[in-house]
């Protein structure tokens, strides 16, 4: 089944975007062009379980070991809410590394100062 490829796809992308994050260490320009893509990756799939639980009225098709009853499914629906909220955050702290505007860029810049002195 091809749906079955999808964690796996998102598990390579995501070992990427950590790998990423170590080298952005020793960097002085942030590129995070793979975190940015599985982030998105990770938005599409989000959008597409919340969708799944809210029209299709059989959940145990993806989600084996919940029952179909409303309890399971409003469960899900949080977890998938919690979810997307956290891959918007993401998003958007990525938006702020990216253009040089989140407070640990300034702090940065501060120690670089007090360093070159």
């Amino acid at each position: 089944m091809p749906y079955m490829l999808l964690p796996l796809v998102l598990l390579i992308l995501v070992t990427r975007a950590c790998a990423e994050q170590f080298l952005l260490y020793g960097s002085r320009q942030p590129v995070l062009k793979w975190s940015k893509l599985a982030f998105l990756s990770q938005l599409v799939v989000q959008i597409f379980l919340l969708l799944f639980l809210i029209f299709s009225p059989r959940i145990t098709w993806l989600f084996p070991v919940f029952s179909n009853g409303s309890s399971a499914r409003f469960f899900l629906l949080g977890i998938q809410l919690l979810g997307l909220l956290i891959v918007l955050f993401s998003l958007r702290r990525i938006k702020q590394i990216s253009t040089n505007t989140d407070k640990f860029y300034y702090r940065f810049q501060t120690i670089e100062k007090y360093i070159s002195l």
